[in-house]
């Protein structure tokens, strides 16, 4: 067995592609912590307080904190996470609100999308309709193959029985959050 040592290693001008290993079968073992860059980019969101929504209305999940953005793609002014330039591939998306009722035996039915570019995705859906509840916390978690551009959001639609549902947020929980990290090309 033989050892290299050196700072960099680095495609031939005009290649693209490197391949380590053989036609053989091989194994490439990461030292714990060595690795860097994979995931990337990787966003999250959340409401840090919470929102008093209209009720039995599509309404576009707003958010109020960045937890981590690696490659500036949210777009605060939109509520979106924008698929950067160059960073297209297959992302893991996660999408969950903590909603509630005003009261116990209000919540009648909830609705939450996924979206690219306005289509959803993935949906999550509870129906209550014979048997109200008052808090629940819907989620939604698809793989989703994404270009560059491809806008990420989030949509609810609620109903209860009486008065306004509520999307609960929190400085120190995630209650209500949206996150996704690039898996690879």
């Amino acid at each position: 067995m033989s050892k290299i040592e050196v700072n960099t290693i680095d495609t031939i001008s005009g290649s693209t592609t490197m391949t380590i290993g053989s036609t053989n079968t091989s194994t490439i073992v990461m030292p714990n912590g060595a690795l860097s860059g994979q995931n990337y980019p990787m966003f999250q969101v959340y409401r840090n307080a919470d929102l008093a929504i209209s009720d039995i209305t599509n309404t576009q999940v707003t958010y109020t904190t960045v937890d981590y953005d690696t490659n500036n793609g949210w777009d605060s002014t939109n509520n979106k996470y924008v698929v950067p330039t160059g960073k297209g591939g297959k992302y893991y998306i996660s999408n969950t609100l903590l909603c509630e009722s005003g009261a116990a035996s209000q919540l009648s039915q909830i609705f939450l999308y996924t979206r690219i570019n306005g289509t959803t995705i993935a949906t999550s859906n509870f129906n209550y309709e014979n048997n109200h509840g008052r808090k629940m916390h819907p989620f939604t978690g698809v793989i989703y193959d994404c270009v560059a551009g491809d806008e990420i959001d989030a949509l609810v639609w609620i109903n209860v029985t009486s008065g306004s549902p509520t999307i609960r947020g929190a400085s120190n929980d995630r209650q209500t959050y949206l996150s996704a990290y690039r898996l690879g090309a």
